[in-house]
């Protein structure tokens, strides 16, 4: 369940904007993930990560898209399938987050059977691919803006 920007427990599944203006996780401050099961899909262009002060592995993907009717399964680097899920919509952007995610280990991600992505988990929170948001608003360097506002020198406009 998500409760004030936290989640405990439970499986939540979003399926979110497919417009890169908007995400399927949109927060301010922290989003913290200390239970349960997460899988956030839609557009890249404004994707965010759960915050470091979770306490459980999470990976995004940015830019791997998906077409939508397409099963997505992922799996431990010993092929142990973790979770498996059939999309209603294309996104471009995967958020996952679950207790068996564990730092320092790598996982792979499918779609209809491809592999879409290797996950190397170097930290608890992992992110791969350009644009999206950082935790608390604002562009990440290769988006444009930063947290405390203005334009990063050499960033895209």
């Amino acid at each position: 369940m998500i409760k004030r920007k936290e989640m405990t427990g439970g499986l939540v599944i979003i399926e979110g904007p497919v417009n890169d203006g908007n995400s399927a996780l949109d927060y301010n401050g922290t989003f913290t993930v200390s239970g349960g099961t997460l899988l956030a899909l839609g557009s890249s262009g404004m994707a965010m990560n759960v915050s470091e002060t979770s306490t459980q592995g999470a990976f995004l993907l940015n830019g791997e898209e998906v077409v939508a009717g397409e099963t997505l399964v992922i799996k431990t680097s010993s092929g142990e399938e973790l979770f498996s899920y059939t999309t209603e919509k294309n996104s471009a952007s995967l958020l996952f987050s679950s207790e068996d995610l564990k730092q320092g280990e790598t996982y792979e991600v499918y779609s209809e059977g491809k592999e879409l992505s290797e996950v190397s988990m170097t930290s608890l929170m992992t992110t791969m691919g350009t644009s999206g948001m950082t935790p608390g608003g604002g562009k990440n360097p290769g988006g444009g803006m930063n947290p405390a506002g203005g334009k990063i020198p050499g960033s895209k406009p």
